[in-house]
């Protein structure tokens, strides 16, 4: 206890059984002069409550806090051996004319994060947005400005050679590897894989977002947003099956049952490996926050029972639409491969294309970020859904135009091979996400030890891991979806 009030730790607890309004205080206070630890005996409490029918009594508490008085407190020993404390509150009701429905977004001022207001989440908005706002204007005026001039020269050059009008004179960059930029990729049972596991993280995401919206998670609901995961995750488990196996069918695949297991356990396994040793450690320190093992049975027969059956099931979709759908490609690939020049440009350089394609996202999200770090690492929950929705909606749009920008200048450099360049493009981010997470644990987290250092940094790996797989898919299926449309304009005989 002693240990505990010169750290500053904190109770929390929730105030009424289906009121939910958590309440938070420090244990004490740590007198620099004497250097002795103090303890509160006595606690203040403050109770805001809003009268629904008054003839009928009826109402709901709005806001709740505690105080503590430095006067009504006791010195205590290293130990507490042979010390009795008396302890004592008082509470002070006061109506007040708040809307219950928006109880949960009123700031307990408590953390420093949560007495900013809206404000500064507002401007991570606007900063998000001009970002975008810039992604697109660049698309519009330069890209395409490049396009039409690339096209009219190319229409010159069919005027004069019928035969074959990209072999002429005038053409040259993303025009004269038509015949290579459908060429399908290597290692293609792990990028289908990543492909199908992103489709799923994006639709579990949102399908966790409409949850929050509609007042899921809320304060004293413990445990919503972690098992909502889990069911999500399982059920969109199909979508992973059918992506996945629908692009490996395309791509020539004929081991599709091991694509399907590879898709089901690509996230699964080292999800599962890690919550095994976390939790494993936290029960040998006997930590608060261990799963029981009959948790992590039930996480593990979700798993089993629903998602890996929900997967084989969308691969059998998957192959069977891809059997009957031909693979949409608007130009031919040749029998032989063109050669890639060796000395590309600089900003055509895988490195710096992950540099550039994950500093723009993770620019927009940066401030709702550290909001986010705050409020999970702090153990208080996070009630801003629809800031968050905006903002995760911005970050898709960024991760799309950028990596298509840049996609479109490795086309223009004569390197066709862009389907893991786009993908290592968007999932840049989530590695950007992980070097946000050092940076925070040392610079805001008051967190010490390897007990505690352990626990933080497997989880974010997991964490990062998460970004990383569903940015890159949507950076791929971006840059799938412009290279289509700047091929389809070309006449090839």
């Amino acid at each position: 206890m002693h240990r505990a009030v010169q750290q500053q730790y904190y109770y929390e607890f929730v105030l009424g059984e289906l009121d939910d309004l958590p309440l938070r205080g420090f244990l004490g206070f740590w007198d620099e002069t004497t250097q002795k630890a103090h303890i509160y005996t006595h606690q203040h409490f403050t109770i805001l409550y809003h009268t629904l029918e008054p003839a009928k009594g009826t109402g709901a508490l709005v806001y709740a806090n505690v105080t503590s008085n430095p006067g009504r407190s006791r010195e205590i020993s290293m130990d507490l051996v042979d010390q009795a404390l008396e302890f004592t509150y008082s509470v002070e009701w006061l109506e007040s004319d708040l809307d219950p429905k928006k109880r949960v977004f009123l700031a307990d001022g408590f953390f420093a994060w949560s007495q900013t207001g809206g404000k500064v989440h507002w401007l991570s908005i606007v900063n998000s947005l001009l970002l975008v706002l810039l992604l697109a204007g660049f698309l519009a005026f330069v890209l395409l400005r490049i396009l039409r001039k690339d096209l009219a020269r190319y229409e010159a050059s069919l005027a004069k050679d019928a035969e074959d009008p990209l072999d002429g004179e005038l053409e040259y960059g993303w025009k004269l590897i038509h015949g290579d930029v459908f060429r399908f990729p290597t290692h293609r049972s792990f990028f289908c894989a990543f492909i199908g596991v992103g489709s799923q993280f994006i639709a579990m995401s949102f399908g966790m977002l409409c949850l929050a919206l509609v007042g899921l998670y809320y304060p004293g609901n413990e445990g919503a947003i972690e098992v909502s995961g889990v069911v999500l995750y399982a059920l969109a488990a199909v979508i992973a099956g059918e992506r996945s196996t629908y692009f490996y069918t395309h791509m020539g695949g004929t081991v599709w049952s091991w694509n399907v297991v590879l898709t089901a356990t690509l996230f699964a396994l080292p999800f599962m490996t890690v919550m095994f040793f976390v939790n494993t450690v936290s029960i040998l320190r006997d930590l608060v926050y261990a799963l029981h093992f009959d948790a992590l049975l039930s996480v593990i027969a979700i798993w089993l029972f629903i998602g890996l059956p929900l997967t084989l099931l969308g691969g059998i979709a998957g192959k069977r639409r891809a059997n009957a759908q031909p693979f949409a490609a608007p130009v031919r690939t040749k029998s032989f491969q063109r050669e890639i020049p060796t000395n590309p440009r600089f900003h055509n350089r895988l490195p710096v294309q992950m540099f550039l394609g994950g500093l723009l996202p993770f620019g927009a999200i940066y401030l709702e970020l550290h909001y986010l770090f705050d409020a999970a690492w702090g153990h208080a929950m996070y009630q801003l859904w629809g800031i968050l929705a905006i903002v995760f909606v911005l970050l898709l749009l960024v991760t799309a135009l950028t990596s298509v920008s840049l996609i479109f200048f490795q086309l223009s450099g004569e390197n066709w091979k862009w389907w893991w360049n786009s993908f290592f493009i968007g999932g840049a981010t989530g590695i950007y996400v992980f070097v946000f997470s050092i940076h925070w644990w040392y610079r805001t987290s008051a967190m010490f030890g390897w007990l505690q250092w352990f626990i933080y940094f497997a989880q974010m790996l997991v964490v990062s891991y998460f970004f990383f797989i569903m940015l890159g898919t949507i950076a791929f299926f971006a840059s799938l979806t412009f290279i289509r449309a700047i091929y389809s304009s070309l006449r090839i005989a």
